[in-house]
């Protein structure tokens, strides 16, 4: 689970930088049941999300559990797959042992 800080935040940092051909999200931290709400308000807010690309990069992500396969998931609904970008270690051994590969695409 994500350690609160002091101020009792979770222990995630997000950036959605939406551009004509894809919205690429920058995550780090930790990535589950306490944090995946806030990934999931970013992405979808104020219809960022749509029929564009979706392309996470989760080089600096430490923790991910099921909470966070799900936003995942969630956000390759609408074209059947997002584009992982330089997974960290622990990000690629959780979509390499989920078998979601073909929707949760992996590049470097």
């Amino acid at each position: 689970m994500a350690e609160l800080d002091e101020e009792g935040s979770a222990n995630v940092s997000i950036d959605v930088t939406p551009d004509q051909d894809e919205i690429v999200v920058t995550v780090g931290g930790e990535l589950d049941i306490s944090t995946a709400g806030v990934l999931e308000e970013a992405i979808f807010f104020d219809g960022r999300h749509d029929a564009r690309r979706m392309v996470f990069d989760l080089s600096d992500v430490d923790f991910m559990d099921s909470s966070g396969i799900a936003v995942l998931l969630r956000a390759a609904a609408p074209t059947g797959w997002v584009e992982i970008r330089r997974p960290s270690t622990v990000v690629r051994l959780v979509v390499e042992a989920t078998g979601l590969a073909d929707v949760l695409r992996i590049s470097e």
